[in-house]
């Protein structure tokens, strides 16, 4: 819960009226990345609106660098997700059983999380798991 908090206040600061806390953090919709700025962190987890009481999905990404004079986490990315959230695509394979492998940025797509890591659409909202599978494996 506590990388839920840090990641709501993120968004608190982007969104000031409109204040959640954390409800729940599933395990399964929490993946550990290792990129090439350091230790990331992609998760999902409900957060209860604090005036309406309503519960909303929430994506976050928190980022440890490999600065060893940084020892916490820096939240990049957090937000509201829906039913027209992403799932990871590791270890998703071509009709031909081949690993689906690329070499470019694909900045609308995880290649790092499974599909139970549920991700905001559109470009450049989280930094890490665009790069194709051969990275993450």
């Amino acid at each position: 819960m506590i990388k839920a908090s840090q990641a709501l206040e993120f968004y608190h600061d982007k969104h000031p009226g409109d204040r959640y806390t954390p409800v729940d953090v599933n395990l399964k919709q929490f993946m550990n990345i290792i990129d090439k700025a350091g230790y990331y962190i992609h998760m999902n987890f409900k957060a209860e609106n604090l005036e309406t009481k309503a519960e909303k999905i929430f994506f976050a990404e928190l980022l440890l660098p490999y600065d060893p004079r940084i020892n916490c986490d820096t939240v990049t990315a957090c937000d509201i997700i829906g039913p027209e959230a992403l799932g990871g695509l590791r270890h998703v394979y071509t009709p031909n059983d081949i690993l689906f492998v690329g070499d470019t940025m694909d900045t609308k797509n995880c290649y790092a999380c499974f599909d139970d890591v549920k991700h905001p659409q559109g470009n450049k909202i989280y930094q890490a798991g665009h790069m194709g599978h051969f990275i993450y494996d």
